[in-house]
């Protein structure tokens, strides 16, 4: 997976599944975890914003996370 794909892949997460549990909580939190999928990152970055989505109780974002990350 080249980037294009997996920077498409992440803002298709996004757009789609909007965090059920951060967004009740605070309109900010919910923008905020929008930007954090749209944006490129390290590896070891996906993983920490993929335990913050888990520890948030998002498991389909964990889900679509992991399988967008190139291995």
């Amino acid at each position: 997976m080249n980037r294009r794909q997996f920077a498409l892949s992440s803002l298709s997460v996004a757009a789609a599944a909007a965090p059920a549990s951060l967004t009740s909580t605070d309109p900010t939190v919910a923008k905020v975890a929008k930007i954090a999928l749209a944006m490129q990152r390290y590896s070891w970055e996906q993983g920490v914003l993929a335990q913050a989505f888990l520890e948030a109780g998002d498991d389909e974002t964990v889900i679509a996370m992991a399988r967008a990350a190139p291995f």
